[in-house]
């Protein structure tokens, strides 16, 4: 059976000896046409989209980490009416009056440049 089938295959191959191939389609090529493809192939490249995308977010993070640094500051203020005594059990309050306070965040103090730093590298790797 084996040795049948392996004749078999032997003399269709013989037999489809006459077979053609493609000959050369330069000739047919349109220069305008070709230009016309590669044009719209590089403005619809999907990576170039995508580059172009991250540039224009890091851009954006640039512009928001600088408008954040008010971020990192906190004002408040109290106030405890005048005509309590100053310690009481009642207003256990050392001071009365207005009290201000500004406070710093000293984790996001620290954070703020390193942010910016991430988007400066991005648009400067893609240009």
């Amino acid at each position: 059976m084996k040795n049948l089938s392996k004749f078999t295959l032997i003399v269709l191959m013989f037999l489809s000896l006459d077979s053609f191939s493609q000959e050369s389609i330069i000739g047919e090529i349109k220069y305008s046409d070709l230009e016309k493809y590669i044009d719209l192939a590089v403005q619809n490249y999907p990576r170039l989209k995508i580059t172009d995308i991250n540039v224009e977010k890091a851009k954006t993070d640039i512009s928001m980490n600088a408008i954040s640094y008010l971020d990192i500051f906190n004002a408040s203020y109290f106030y405890r009416p005048n005509n309590k005594t100053a310690i009481d059990v009642i207003n256990p309050y050392a001071v009365n009056g207005f009290q201000f306070s500004v406070n710093l965040n000293l984790g996001n103090f620290l954070q703020k440049p390193l942010a910016g730093k991430k988007p400066r590298q991005i648009i400067k790797l893609q240009n």
